[in-house]
């Protein structure tokens, strides 16, 4: 695993409809890697409303998270502000990096976004965050898990759920 040196650079996209950034973002062409690659194709598409932190390193787009407001499944109604972290992924080029400190890149992404939803929050409290995970992506999984992220009981075809309470700081 390469260290990566140098600054990491995070762009909050509110609009992320045909934004260069997302323009041809690959996660590379594994199992995962083709379904967050194609969920990021969407995005640059217009196709799914959310608000993405665009990770650079050097000019290059090292990892990308999109999120939106979004009630925790079953529920369609929420008695507090969810947020649904809609994709997270690293390209190709920068999995199974880190930073000169020791932290992996998908840390350092998941944590600045964290962060970007708490900065957005009208109310001043961390909002319960969310996520969809596959049963075997076992490092989707470590990653949630290492920033709160606890599995839900599961629904009938639905993906893992991974939930961060509400109140729980970056």
């Amino acid at each position: 695993m390469p260290e990566i040196k140098g600054t990491l650079t995070y762009e909050k996209i509110t609009a992320p409809r045909g934004h260069q950034l997302l323009r041809g973002f690959s996660c590379g062409n594994d199992k995962f890697g083709k379904g967050i690659t194609g969920n990021v194709a969407n995005i640059y598409r217009g196709q799914a409303v959310v608000t993405v932190a665009a990770m650079t390193h050097e000019g290059k787009v090292a990892g990308v998270c999109a999120w939106q407001p979004r009630p925790l499944p079953p529920s369609t109604t929420a008695l507090y502000r969810d947020t649904y972290i809609h994709t997270v992924g690293l390209s190709k080029e920068y999995r199974s990096c880190w930073l000169e400190d020791g932290t992996r890149i998908s840390t350092a992404l998941l944590t600045e976004t964290l962060r970007q939803i708490r900065a957005d929050e009208s109310t001043n409290t961390m909002p319960g965050v969310w996520a969809l995970v596959h049963p075997f992506n076992k490092k989707g999984k470590a990653l949630f898990a290492s920033h709160g992220f606890a599995l839900r009981a599961p629904i009938p075809n639905h993906d893992l759920i991974f939930f961060r309470p509400p109140g729980l700081e970056p």
